[in-house]
């Protein structure tokens, strides 16, 4: 949606938006020669372009008794910028002109595909007036490229028997590969206004950003994109990189000052293309065909072909230079198989990391290749460590001592990517070091009415006709130093949602943990955990043999102050000479009158250290630790410190991130899976009542990070229906037509929904946190609505939900040992009720084994198309499928649509795959254009 885009802009942009001197922005980001600026102006004098009053075929807004259309701008500017960008290129030279970009100036304004509607396809709002890339018939391949997008969506809009979300998915992925390879040869883009009336100002800038903000997402080998705004005479430039937005303070006058539009031009047409935002370490790779022998090259080089190409993030080959894992001075070529994560590569101010499976080139006719993970970001380069940096801390990635090491051996190289001799920064390459204009923000006089909750991107002050002097609001915040990182890791998987049974959702599970407490111990905390930073990885060649890893460190943060858990927690709770009157046989006589229960000396000791020497306050702690961890109080038995997990507490230290500066922003992580007191920045709890404690120094701890991994477990159960991370039935629009709205199902349905709604498909934090906050604050509440939402087949894991929920509920009620110890408690539950499990497993139902079965095969083909993808051959994969026990269908109450509503959709989707004499899509392919769309 429109909206949605706009949103995303100024999400990104606000506080990111500055001015430089325009003089300065011109000279160091677009020079050109005096002598060449002169020389073109003359060319442009003799052709009649140019006269005494400026460019001669732009209309004259200046006459009163004629009123302009945006129309008569873009055929003028065209004609000027083309002839302008030839006479540069011949002044150079053939020599000179061979090793620059080859582009032209295009109008597609009288010719844009109309039908395309951009609520269903945002990729379609595009520019009228655009510089692309290729050779002198890149118009017609163009014009030909707009005319199949416009077939392919008219396809879809005539097809009135095509219903279903899948096959309507279907087209419209098809339309936007497509319109992938339209954008993939943009090169710079221009937004025309007839006005330039001020007012307009912030508009034009988020639609100039609406191109650009694409470009980013289509073009994985452009570090940063330049755009034009031309408002009436008056022209501005912009430039995108991941710290934001920079542009020209002053807006030039062409007709005024014709040198300045020239320099622009030129500039874009002679600069070398690493100057102009495109990557040297990235090139297309095409492989060898009958008819010609492999190739690398540049992606502005490469001639598409709209009947063949699909030039898409999911499905082009790049060939990616890295170190050698042996020595950093020898450089590899890996090649990608596919794009693993693209969602964030149309951040524009951000890490904007992009991941993909790759290979060896030297493997590449290898009958089983090995495959990498290539990782890339920009990350914040004067605060945090790199996540290649993170894999060679030697006591977490390196002990030759470890007889189980958990996280060696994972990265097979990393780097900080250089252009030249220089890094690939934004402030300092890209920028050039340009200091942006710091002015007071001065508020818009309002032309126009706007939303009251709309905070202006820009804020605007005029001087005079052609001074702008707009800035954003607290334009005195820094930008951030972004630096383009790379690694390349030996690990690479499935995200967890796709296990393929309950026993192997548990291992993985279990593997994250101990991976996050293993990096907790080494002073690091990963800050994100969610569903995708959680893989399922195959012990190749096998499918069913997994272990779990957790990935993602971009948001770490170090500490290197280390005490035990017994230290921090005393230290949390100081206590005065009077206090430590109290003593632990009175705790003890406390507890056992008032709640009939039995401890040992040493537990009263550590739980007065905890409580300030209060006994009463530690006699309750005691008592609530025991509920929490055995949920009943057996009278007759003495709990001792190893009952209650606190045997422990002095043997490790454990960094408390109290000396952890944080950055400038919002807090880190994937936002339906963030604890409510990080969302928060604030603590749960004032005494026995939920209320914020307004420390005003709230510390993310490792306890906020399995706060997520319930949170990802919850996701799970609710929102999938088995293995192969299918999303449940009742969750699917297509089971709507076969409710009626007064029935049970339907009722039960909408409000599954709408939980799913509150809880994981939300995009507003405070929303997000009271939801979260309200279910910490009432169990039966969290029991009824949170736990009873889970889909039958994990009707097993409600009670590992509940007791890490009642864990986490009590650790942040007390902020004691069990909110610095969190790991151990998460652990030692989740190993008894792994063991619980496989004694007790349930009985599979027809449908859950179905599913498993399913998802061995879906990975046997996965690795088959990985192995084959550059006609490899292929080695025959085993086929390890465990054999299940003979299955008994549950009871039917257990299911959400009751049995003879689900013959009637199962009944509904054959007779329309007959009638309609199309072919269904099967569930894989319905899982993968879902996955798309939803990451």
């Amino acid at each position: 949606m429109a909206s949605d885009i706009r949103k995303g802009i100024i999400r990104d942009l606000t506080h990111n938006t500055r001015l430089a001197n325009t003089e300065v922005f011109f000279n160091k980001l677009l020079p050109v020669p005096p002598e060449t600026i002169e020389n073109i102006k003359k060319t442009c004098s003799d052709q009649g372009l140019l006269g005494d009053n400026g460019w001669s075929k732009f209309p004259n807004v200046n006459d009163e008794q004629k009123k302009f259309g945006e129309d008569l701008f873009y055929p003028a500017f065209v004609e000027a910028a083309e002839h302008i960008r030839k006479t540069a290129l011949e002044l150079q030279g053939p020599k000179v002109a061979q090793k620059l970009i080859n582009t032209c100036w295009i109008d597609r304004h009288s010719r844009p595909p109309k039908s395309l509607k951009s609520e269903d396809i945002p990729a379609s709002i595009r520019p009228d007036v655009l510089n692309v890339t290729g050779s002198k018939d890149i118009e017609k391949k163009i014009i030909a490229l707009e005319k199949l997008i416009r077939e392919k969506y008219e396809q879809k809009e005539s097809d009135s028997s095509d219903t279903t979300k899948v096959k309507k998915l279907e087209k419209v992925l098809a339309a936007n590969k497509l319109l992938a390879i339209w954008w993939a040869q943009l090169h710079v883009a221009v937004e025309v206004k007839e006005s330039s009336d001020d007012a307009y100002l912030e508009d034009s800038v988020i639609q100039l950003c609406t191109y650009l903000r694409e470009m980013l997402r289509q073009q994985p080998d452009r570090r940063f994109v330049l755009g034009i705004i031309l408002s009436g005479y008056k022209l501005t430039v912009w430039l995108c990189d991941r710290s934001g937005l920079l542009g020209t303070a002053r807006a030039i006058d062409i007709h005024d000052s014709p040198h300045c539009f020239i320099q622009v031009i030129a500039g874009l047409a002679l600069l070398e293309p690493h100057r102009l935002g495109w990557d040297p370490t990235m090139r297309l790779y095409i492989p060898a065909t009958p008819d010609h022998s492999e190739r690398f090259l540049p992606s502005y080089e490469y001639e598409f072909h709209v009947s063949a190409d699909k030039l898409l993030h999911y499905q082009t080959h790049w060939a990616i230079d890295m170190p050698s894992d042996n020595d950093r001075s020898n450089r590899v070529c890996f090649i990608t198989l596919q794009t693993v994560a693209a969602a964030a590569a149309e951040v524009m101010c951000g890490r904007a990391t992009l991941v993909w499976e790759a290979i060896l080139h030297t493997e590449k006719d290898n009958l089983s290749p090995g495959i990498y993970i290539i990782k890339q970001c920009w990350r914040a380069r004067n605060h945090t460590i790199s996540e290649g940096e993170v894999y060679d801390i030697p006591q977490l990635f390196h002990n030759p001592e470890d007889p189980n090491p958990r996280l060696t051996n994972r990265k097979y190289s990393s780097e900080d990517v250089m252009i030249g001799e220089h890094l690939d920064t934004t402030l300092d390459l890209i920028r050039q070091g340009i200091t942006p204009e710091h002015v007071s923000p001065a508020p818009l006089e309002k032309k126009r009415q706007r939303p009251e909750d709309h905070e202006p991107l820009l804020h605007t002050k005029s001087t005079n006709a052609t001074d702008i002097h707009t800035t954003v609001a607290y334009a005195d915040i820094e930008p951030v130093l972004r630096g383009l990182s790379r690694v390349a890791l030996k690990i690479w998987g499935w995200p967890i949602k796709f296990f393929r049974d309950i026993p192997e959702l548990l291992r993985i599970l279990r593997d994250a943990i101990a991976d996050h407490y293993l990096l907790i111990l080494n002073g690091v905390l990963h800050r994100d955990i969610s569903p995708s930073n959680i893989i399922i990885s195959p012990i190749t060649p096998s499918v069913v043999k997994t272990r779990g890893y957790l990935i993602d460190f971009d948001h770490i943060k170090q500490s290197q102050d280390y005490h035990t858990v017994e230290e921090i927690v005393e230290r949390q709770n100081p206590c005065s000479a009077v206090e430590k009157q109290t003593t632990p046989e009175g705790v003890q006589t406390a507890i056992s009158a008032l709640h009939g229960l039995s401890i040992d000396r040493d537990v009263a000791v550590v739980a007065l250290k905890a409580c300030s020497q209060q006994g009463g306050r530690a006699a309750m702690y005691i008592y609530e630790t025991v509920k929490a961890i055995h949920k009943i109080t057996k009278k007759g038995t003495t709990y001792t410190s190893e009952d209650l997990r606190w045997n422990e507490l002095n043997m490790k230290p454990l960094p408390t991130f109290e000396d952890h500066q944080p950055r400038q922003g919002t807090r880190t992580g994937t936002l339906p899976f963030m604890s409510p007191e990080v969302i928060a920045c604030d603590t749960l709890y004032q005494g026995l009542t939920w209320k914020p404690r307004n420390f005003g120094n709230f510390i993310h701890q490792g306890i906020h990070d399995m706060d997520s991994v319930l949170s990802i477990l919850n996701f799970i159960c609710i929102t999938r229906g088995g293995p192969g991370g299918d999303r449940r039935e009742e969750l699917i629009s297509k089971y709507d037509d076969v409710l009626s709205d007064d029935s049970e199902d339907f009722k039960r349905i909408k409000e599954l929904r709408n939980l799913v709604r509150k809880l994981f498909d939300i995009d507003d934090p405070a929303e997000l946190r009271n939801t979260k906050w309200r279910f910490f604050r009432n169990p039966a509440l969290m029991d009824a609505e949170v736990f009873g939402s889970f889909h039958p087949n994990f009707e097993a894991l409600k009670p590992l939900a509940r007791n890490w929920y009642t864990t986490l509920r009590h650790a942040y009620e007390f902020s004691r040992y069990e909110y610095y110890d969190i790991h151990r408690h998460f652990l030692a539950t989740l190993d008894e009720f792994i063991q619980n499990f496989e004694e007790n497993s349930p009985t599979l139902t027809p449908e859950f084994l179905q599913a498993k079965h399913a998802v061995d095969r879906k990975r046997q083909d996965y690795l088959k198309k990985r192995l084959s993808m550059f006609k490899l051959e292929e080695e025959p994969l085993p086929t390890d499928v465990e054999e299940d026990r003979v299955p008994v269908q549950l009871e039917e109450t257990q299911s959400p649509l009751s049995r003879r509503k689900r013959r009637k959709v199962r009944a509904g989707e054959e007779n329309k795959g007959e009638a309609g004499g199309n072919k269904r899509l099967d569930s894989s392919n319905y899982t993968s254009l879902l996955q798309v769309c939803e990451e």
